[in-house]
């Protein structure tokens, strides 16, 4: 005689929600990362977190711009999905470089190109992505040939609460007019703060 199992089924976890439950107590990056390899289910409920991005953990930070074209060239599909989990984008390289051109001060900046940003729609995954958008927007060092004339509106994003820049994007800022640069923030309580990197 085969036995019957009744289950409370009234109110019960899908297998995503509980996977998301477990995620959201693991906290080192290399075990988010074992996580992800587990299969597509778990992957993508280990990317949510680990693209989401900290203001104050850089164990936590957003990928560096060489993983950011890595990511870009391998699949805009997924690196658009991947972006949309983004919360606080730290726009940097892995490790700064010295500018040399600004002898005889100490400058750092950067010097790798972030193909995301040559094109409009592109930068528009990074900067707007789909979702709840960017609560925070950081970039510690100038990008080094970087031209900003048709994206620059893009770095005050609706949703941005903290931008934090190299001075140098203060100039790339005033270039919107007058009447848009003051709208952006009336709309909220934005915190604006430029970083000085000339020692």
């Amino acid at each position: 005689m085969a036995a019957i199992i009744l289950r409370d089924i009234r109110n019960p976890l899908l297998l995503p929600e509980i996977i998301g439950l477990v995620i959201d107590n693991v906290h080192m990056v290399p075990d988010l990362l074992n996580c992800a390899c587990v299969n597509s289910v778990w992957n993508a409920e280990a990317l949510r977190k680990l693209y989401v991005g900290s203001m104050n953990d850089m164990q936590l930070r957003t990928p560096d711009i060489g993983s950011l074209n890595s990511l870009f060239v391998a699949s805009r599909k997924r690196f658009a999905r991947n972006m949309s989990f983004v919360k606080h984008l730290l726009l940097s390289p892995e490790t700064p470089a010295i500018d040399e051109s600004v002898n005889p001060w100490t400058r750092l900046a950067c010097f790798e190109k972030c193909s995301v940003l040559r094109h409009r729609q592109s930068a528009e995954l990074l900067f707007r992505p789909k979702g709840r958008g960017l609560a925070s927007l950081t970039i510690p060092y100038e990008i080094i040939n970087q031209d900003w004339s048709f994206i620059s509106d893009l770095l005050l994003a609706p949703t941005v609460e903290y931008l934090a820049v190299d001075n140098i994007y203060c100039e790339v800022l005033m270039t919107q007019s007058s009447q848009d640069f003051a709208s952006s923030f009336v709309r909220l309580p934005c915190s604006l703060h430029f970083f000085g990197n000339h020692h």
